[in-house]
């Protein structure tokens, strides 16, 4: 963030990591405009408020600039600074918020929780620090004062670290390339080592003299044979024997010793590729190793956020369950079909394991209880795929469409019926709900808790949306606009080989 050069980079940061850092369910991120709280980013398990203005006086964040302190908020409903109206429709039920800046904030940071929580002294510190880095940032681009440059390490500090302890295999692993050379770079490298031994090794004559003039090419021949193989060292020990006996010709007069040379160097070699299998073998082990304890730490990671989503849209239904029944049994009734679809859907999510999930069955498994009635009909293509992350969601919104039109719809009518069709394009898919034969509709007033459930089916598709039309012979829900998978379109079918045998690949490694 200190080194950001705009605000738009700086809150790109923000939002990639404050979440993660401080362990929050969302976070949100505002500028001062003005007398008005800008809500410019969030990352958040919800929709929040993003795009939104509001004046300093109505909300926390502009509470937290004007009175340049954090306010931390353990239950919303039971504080006044917050605007119950705003958070009605969130999954907040905590919170915290921190300004940017010290003396006049230019914006505040907030983290919100979708459980009470009393946020600890090391989740506000972390919170505190980052906002405070960020009003850093926007008082120096306030300014127009260009970034500080990274200073290079000196000399003194480089002396100052220490290496870590490594043996002798480490260290081998550390030095030659992972894999062999290719063949005509390990006949290059293996002229070109022989080559520079036999020139040094003639140079080196008055000073060394005529004995051990073989010795000096074993380096070259152990060096190709543990970078480029068992080719390059027989390379290496051939040119190796004929510069030698050049050498020793030169020398003495004769060329004894080259019949010896070559049997001695070819064990040589045999040992030094021994070595360079036993290191690759290792090597790959390790790899292995290290891959197994980053998918483990992925995985440990997302059933963590997955739980989180799953109490969070659990506690979101009881709500709106409890605010939208007339009595006991009403909610008991809304609550079993929502958890039954969620129970549906997470099955079907690890039934199909890293592949999408088919929008058909998903459908059909919502639908589970009402199709029996024999009144609704399924017509998805079997190849339409619901977004990513948004299979649940869906699931309900199905599940709440199936239980208002049991109690308002053609479903509570003998002869109504409901359609249920999907169907995709090369970039976009849509899932529509019909229906007709039933009593006739009217408009509803204020949106309620099972309407804003269902226009929330596809808030984390990029470009999903849900149009609700209300006509007279019949309700009609259209879920569209989330893209089609890649490899489903047109340009992009010839990589479908490459791309299932990394699927295998992965599946078998989990």
């Amino acid at each position: 963030m200190a080194e950001a050069r705009s605000v738009d980079e700086l809150v790109a940061v923000l939002r990639g990591h404050a979440r993660r850092l401080i362990g929050a369910d969302g976070i949100a991120i505002i500028l001062r405009d003005g007398e008005c709280c800008h809500y410019v980013e969030e990352d958040a398990i919800g929709p929040l408020w993003k795009g939104g203005r509001f004046p300093l006086e109505s909300c926390v964040s502009g509470w937290a600039m004007v009175n340049r302190r954090t306010a931390v908020i353990a239950d919303i409903l039971a504080d006044s600074r917050v605007p119950h109206e705003a958070y009605r429709g969130t999954f907040v039920r905590s919170m915290a918020m921190a300004p940017m800046g010290g003396p006049d904030p230019r914006g505040a940071l907030g983290a919100y929780w979708a459980q009470a929580h009393v946020a600890c002294e090391a989740e506000v510190n972390i919170l505190e620090r980052l906002a405070d880095v960020a009003g850093e940032a926007l008082n120096r681009l306030a300014g127009g004062v260009a970034p500080p440059k990274a200073r290079p390490l000196r000399f003194a500090a480089r002396r100052r670290l220490r290496l870590p302890h490594m043996d002798a295999q480490t260290l081998l692993l550390a030095l030659l390339p992972r894999r062999t050379l290719p063949f005509w770079k390990g006949q290059l490298l293996a002229v070109g080592l022989a080559a520079v031994s036999g020139v040094l090794r003639h140079a080196g004559t008055p000073l060394i003299g005529t004995t051990s003039v073989y010795t000096a090419f074993f380096p070259a021949i152990l060096i190709a044979a543990l970078w480029a193989g068992p080719r390059a060292a027989a390379t290496a020990i051939l040119v190796s024997t004929i510069a030698g006996a050049w050498i020793s010709f030169s020398i003495e007069g004769s060329g004894v010793g080259w019949l010896m040379f070559p049997l001695i160097a070819a064990v040589v070699a045999i040992v030094a590729c021994s070595v360079r299998a036993a290191l690759d073998v290792q090597h790959f082990r390790s790899g292995a190793l290290e891959n197994r304890d980053r998918e483990l730490a992925s995985i440990s990671r997302e059933l963590d956020h997955r739980s989180k989503n799953t109490l969070a849209v659990v506690s979101a239904l009881t709500r709106q369950a409890a605010e939208a029944s007339e009595n006991k049994e009403e909610m008991r009734d809304r609550l079993c079909g929502h958890f039954a679809a969620m129970g549906a859907a997470q099955t079907l999510l690890l039934e199909v394991g890293s592949k999408n999930v088919a929008v058909k069955r998903l459908v059909e498994e919502a639908l589970a209880p009402f199709i029996q009635e024999g009144q609704i009909s399924v017509e998805v293509d079997p190849e339409l795929e619901a977004p990513t992350g948004c299979e649940v969601m869906l699931s309900l919104a199905v599940n709440e469409l199936a239980t208002n039109s049991c109690k308002y719809g053609a479903l509570s009518a003998p002869s109504g019926n409901v359609r249920v069709t999907g169907s995709h394009t090369d970039l976009q898919a849509n899932l529509v709900w019909s229906e007709f034969g039933g009593p006739r509709v009217e408009t509803p007033g204020p949106a309620s808790t099972g309407s804003r459930l269902i226009n929330r089916a596809l808030t984390g598709a990029p470009g999903g949306r849900v149009d609700v039309s209300f006509h007279p012979a019949g309700l009609r829900c259209e879920f569209a606009g989330w893209p089609v998978s890649g490899w489903r379109r047109g340009k992009a079918r010839l990589r479908l080989p490459f791309r299932r045998r990394r699927s295998i690949a992965s599946d078998n490694r989990r």
